[in-house]
């Protein structure tokens, strides 16, 4: 297997003395299987934000390390809801429409066996779920939006159907690629990521 750069496809040979640390994300079946062996609190390593709706759908409804599009969705709905309340209108550039955002509530979501699923909320807190503070958080922390490589599966979420309901909003997701993995590796070098004046 090539350890080569996402950004360049430089191979890994010429840093690797210069690694100081490296983390790898487990995939969703790992939570999958702890619901299995009837554990009430799941503790993980470094799991994925999406991972945390992905695994308890792959328990509930039995999903295989290849069923991509079903996989797709599951995290693709875990991404939306994965900051909590910034897809229910704490993240919308329209903030002075959310109703009563001092008390906004989280959303919920509701997803089948066959990955359809929907964003909802709780009408007791404050909160606005429409297509735009989806689309919002869809685009939070996306990367190339045709290849957003997770532990799991990687999602094109450029396939991505949002429709607008009366109290909620579809989703559906019908296009994947294939499995990868996801490695974060970091250097000891001379510069820093963030800008300083002087």
């Amino acid at each position: 297997t090539k350890l080569n750069n996402l950004d360049n496809n430089d191979d890994i040979k010429p840093i690797i003395n210069d690694v100081c640390s490296a983390n790898v994300y487990i995939d969703s079946f790992n939570i999958a299987k702890a619901l299995d062996l009837e554990a009430d609190i799941v503790l993980t390593g470094r799991a994925s934000d999406p991972g945390l709706v992905l695994g308890p759908c792959i328990y509930e409804f039995g999903w295989g390390r290849n069923d991509y599009d079903l996989l797709a969705s599951g995290t693709v709905a875990g991404h939306i809801i994965e900051c909590g309340a910034q897809c229910s209108g704490g993240n919308h550039s329209r903030w002075d429409e959310v109703d009563n955002l001092s008390n906004i509530g989280y959303p919920i979501v509701s997803i089948d066996s066959k990955g359809d699923f929907t964003i909802t909320k709780d009408n007791d807190f404050g909160r606005l779920i429409n297509k735009f503070t989806v689309c919002e958080q869809i685009l939070y922390e996306l990367g190339d939006p045709e290849n957003y490589i997770s532990p799991d599966v990687v999602v094109d979420f450029t396939s991505i159907k949002v429709e607008d309901k009366k109290e909620n909003l579809a989703l559906g997701v019908k296009k994947t690629l294939s499995k990868s993995g996801d490695i974060a590796l970091f250097i000891l070098a001379n510069w820093n990521s963030y800008s300083k004046s002087e």
